[in-house]
């Protein structure tokens, strides 16, 4: 089964003309545990980092509802949703969250709102992230 961890890489990176900077950045990974999220991400990045200098600092598993993307998205977004699920006469919330790529705000929140049309559901909210890319799995 694969998971999708939310990692925090620090690396010293070429920042256009100027010298090279430290930076962390934010990037969402799919693998089975959290070594191979690692490797994926240090093979990805190794490219860009100066010197060879970089490093995982921080790693969570995190379990969005759905990943959903436009053709390459400036910014990514976090919009927290409640499922509504009627069970008989029984009514039940399920929260959930979702990262939408979007270039702006109000392209994620439309491409948010016409997806929860398939479901009973209310948006609760929708914020942008730090998170650069995110990185899944290919299907196999």
């Amino acid at each position: 089964m694969f998971y999708f961890y939310e990692s925090k890489v620090r690396y010293t990176k070429q920042t256009g003309e100027d010298n090279p900077a430290k930076v962390t950045e934010k990037y969402v990974v799919q693998d089975i545990n959290f070594g191979g999220a690692e490797s994926i991400l240090l093979n990805l990045l190794m490219p860009y980092a100066f010197g060879g200098d970089i490093e995982v600092v921080a790693m969570k598993k995190v379990a969005p509802h759905d990943i959903i993307a436009c053709e390459s998205p400036e910014k990514v977004f976090k919009c927290k949703a409640v499922l509504i699920v009627v069970d008989g006469d029984k009514e039940s919330r399920k929260p959930v969250f979702f990262y939408v790529g979007a270039d702006d705000l109000e392209s994620a929140r439309k491409t948010i709102t016409d997806y929860l049309r398939s479901y009973d559901a209310e948006l609760l909210s929708v914020e942008e992230t730090k998170i650069i890319d995110i990185y899944k799995r290919p299907l196999a």
